[in-house]
């Protein structure tokens, strides 16, 4: 019997391994369009601003409701990010952050870095997902590149997500 798995080219976990994030960015470019939600991008942003910023690495952010995967969101962050001029994405949040990234920097043609805040799924370590509004492409994905799982960071979701996560 034949078995494979299809993951994140580098997988990190750990508390406080989101401090290192810079790191790993740098190692794949140089601007990157960091995309998540207001909840989970203000546990975390001052810490990858931090640490992006201590190796060089510029950003755009797009934090909100508009980061989320549904087809006319995606094309438009797909647009931010050509204007911005980035050559890398990073996604910070759940299930619907992780696909909404993965579609951008498909079809960005960049690395990704993924950063779940919430252990309900693997969605931000797989490279199928499901952009609403996109039947004819709903596994044109690109999986990560680096999983960065910060357990300090996963923790603060609760009991809930964790339980949900174990299950």
């Amino acid at each position: 019997m034949k078995r494979s798995i299809v993951g994140p080219w580098r997988f990190v976990c750990g508390e406080g391994v989101l401090r290192d994030i810079g790191h790993h960015a740098a190692a794949l470019g140089r601007k990157a369009l960091l995309m998540g939600g207001e909840t989970a991008l203000g546990l975390t942003a001052a810490t990858i601003a931090d640490a992006l910023g201590a190796q060089g690495v510029a950003w755009h952010e797009e934090r909100g409701a508009h980061v989320t995967k549904r087809r006319e969101e995606v094309d438009a962050l797909v647009a931010i990010g050509r204007r911005q001029g980035v050559d890398l994405a990073i996604a910070v949040g759940g299930g619907r952050i992780g696909d909404a990234a993965k579609s951008v920097a498909r079809a960005l043609g960049v690395p990704l870095i993924t950063c779940p805040t919430v252990a309900s799924s693997n969605g931000p370590g797989t490279f199928s997902g499901n952009i609403g509004g996109d039947a004819a492409r709903s596994y044109w994905y690109r999986g990560p590149d680096v999983l960065i799982a910060d357990t300090g960071v996963i923790i603060q979701a609760g009991p809930r997500w964790l339980n949900s996560g174990m299950g």
